[in-house]
């Protein structure tokens, strides 16, 4: 991940999120998951399904985050 021109591709609110790719990367072929949810946990757990699928390997969370809760009256 990284590198120019880089631009963003996923964003969340009042939620968590992480980004999920194989822990063996390999230039190319690797494709990373992104993934919101209302816990970590959650979100974390169907990236990783998605992701060992989709790059027939076994993945890992590369980031986690959850915002901070936003309350409207």
């Amino acid at each position: 991940m990284g590198g120019l021109n880089c631009k963003p591709v996923f964003d969340y609110k009042n939620n968590c999120a992480v980004v999920v790719e194989p822990v063996q990367f390999l230039q190319g072929s690797s494709i990373a998951i992104y993934r919101d949810g209302s816990t970590i946990e959650d979100a974390a757990g169907i990236a990783l399904e998605t992701c060992s699928q989709r790059n027939g390997r076994e993945c890992k969370v590369n980031y986690s985050n959850c915002t901070r809760p936003l309350l409207q009256q």
